[in-house]
């Protein structure tokens, strides 16, 4: 498990797949928006590159969302962080 973009997401891979959890709403990047609670399910070894997201569903994606659940990461991960302004 990892956290990404100071705790706005929490990733967990396996051998076989990697799922992407999007804890907090972002627009930082227009053409990949955050959007809370989203998750992103990656099958790896018919999709490498993750790019084909797949349906969260199977044993695979069970064990990838038991690991990022946010109840039994509480405390393991730090909160998402506020957006900060950028000064122009």
């Amino acid at each position: 498990m990892s956290e990404h973009m100071n705790g706005q997401m929490v990733s967990s891979r396996s051998l076989a797949a990697t799922l992407i959890w999007h804890r907090k709403s972002s627009a930082q990047f227009p053409t990949y928006p955050l959007v809370a609670g989203a998750r992103e399910f990656y099958e790896r070894v018919d999709d490498a590159g993750e790019n084909r997201p797949r349906e969260v569903v199977g044993p695979e994606a069970d064990k990838l969302t038991d690991a990022v659940d946010l109840s039994s990461i509480l405390g393991k991960c730090q909160a998402a962080r506020p957006q900060r302004r950028r000064e122009q």
